[in-house]
């Protein structure tokens, strides 16, 4: 039996906010001061933005591109834009303008979304485009807990257009744009930049699908659990959790800003259960006056990454109730993911002297045993070494099939016979992953 209509779909994390507003469509999607969503209302206002894009252009294939922190349009807009057809691409609030613009150039952005703060950011980087560049076309975010965004500058910013009249100009019942293969593009992500050219990565339904289910099996999360966006939705897409939150049923507590008081706030007001952030949040709550902490209702899960933090900081964040979990990298693929890292928890004995520390696999050993086997066969597969002397992004996202490599080893470690990744610059001949390099915009 072959695939067909009733038999077979997509995989697309988008299918979860569909599924969530059938199951728990009166209880709370978003927080955000005093704004509460629910999941039938999620739902339709990003199907209203979906319909929106649409009626102005943006089709299938076309990059939205967002600069924004964490507040409700932020996580609307990682199921909204790519319900249009669109690919989303957030853009790191850090970043400087000159960054920012070539990223923009390099992604043939139609259209950006901006927080009201950031505005003058985007106008610096958009003078930086070339002049040959069509610009893209501006739509302000309007934040109502924000003294300093006036409703007037930025409707003149949008020339009129702004997020909550596209929400309000869209059709809640619009039938939105499926992916035709789970292949299909539907994120495009950067990384800063900050030890060579930005390079970027496009993630397909599927591989995002695979990746949020696995990240909820890994962590155990369960069903509606509150969780605390202290992570920034625009890294990585908040290492998935925009669409495993809506796959639990659980409800998003938004920050636009934060220090100890206003997370231990949020912890004690929303009932919090999870969290994920750098080790600098956990170093924060650990060293949080006494007058800012307040105690926790129950346990709260924090998924930190990066290097680990301190055995000194795990053992006061343990202490004050929190249990710790360590993912140091995610490598998705398109038909599957892994975490490539130790999920960690410090026992409540825990003493300097005596650490105990409880690792999952994969475990450090198993990563690095699974990098050496890859290398090995990358370095002895038969892949044509020619280097590529022009491209372009539209050319990637096409999903253009032509085996092409370097001569760079490093290069065909993940360009073997599986194909998972395109690097820094070449084409391994895999359209769900590739990374593009910016060289040329030195």
């Amino acid at each position: 039996m072959r695939p067909n209509g009733a038999n077979s779909s997509p995989l697309t994390p988008l299918g979860f906010l569909q599924r969530t507003a059938t199951v728990y469509g009166d209880r709370p999607s978003v927080v955000y001061h005093r704004t509460v969503f629910t999941w039938s209302q999620t739902r339709h206002r990003c199907l209203r933005l979906a319909s929106s894009l649409s009626s102005l252009g943006i089709s299938r294939g076309d990059v939205v591109s967002v600069l924004a922190p964490n507040v409700p349009a932020m996580y609307e807009m990682h199921f909204g834009v790519p319900m249009s057809g669109a690919i989303l691409n957030t853009i790191n609030l850090r970043l400087d303008a000159r960054t920012i613009s070539v990223l923009l150039h390099h992604s043939d952005s139609k259209l950006v979304f901006v927080d009201p703060l950031s505005l003058p950011l985007l106008r610096d980087a958009l003078r930086l485009l070339p002049r040959s560049h069509q610009p893209p076309r501006v739509v302000p975010i309007e934040d109502p807990y924000e003294e300093n965004a006036k409703s007037s500058d930025l409707s003149a910013a949008g020339c009129g257009l702004t997020y909550e009249k596209l929400i309000e100009m869209g059709d809640p019942e619009f039938k939105w744009v499926r992916p035709k293969s789970e292949w299909d593009p539907m994120v495009l992500n950067y990384t800063s930049g900050t030890t060579s050219a930005p390079k970027g990565v496009v993630h397909c339904h599927r591989g995002l699908y695979v990746v949020t289910v696995d990240s909820l099996i890994d962590w155990s999360v369960s069903k509606r659990p509150v969780y605390l966006w202290t992570l920034p939705m625009f890294h990585a897409n908040g290492w998935s959790y925009p669409w495993g939150i809506a796959a639990a049923g659980g409800t998003n507590v938004c920050l636009r800003r934060f220090d100890a008081a206003t997370i231990y706030a949020a912890l004690a007001t929303h009932r919090v259960t999870h969290m994920c952030g750098a080790p600098v949040v956990l170093n924060m709550l650990a060293n949080a006056p006494a007058s800012a902490r307040k105690p926790l209702s129950g346990p709260v899960q924090i998924l930190t990454g990066g290097a680990p933090p301190p055995a000194a900081v795990l053992h006061r964040v343990e202490a004050l109730g929190f249990s710790v979990g360590h993912g140091a990298t995610v490598v998705s693929a398109g038909f599957g993911s892994y975490f490539l890292g130790m999920s960690e928890t410090v026992a409540n004995d825990f003493n300097e002297a005596n650490t105990k520390v409880d690792t999952k696999e994969p475990s450090l050993g198993w990563m690095v045993a699974f990098l050496f086997i890859v290398s090995f066969i990358g370095l002895f597969s038969v892949v044509p070494m020619r280097k590529i002397t022009d491209w372009s992004l539209n050319h990637l996202l096409s999903g253009n099939k032509s085996r092409i490599s370097s001569s760079n080893p490093l290069a065909l470690v993940f360009c073997g016979p599986f194909r998972w990744f395109y690097t820094a610059d070449e084409n391994c001949g895999f359209k769900a992953f590739p990374t593009l390099g910016l060289e040329a915009y030195k």
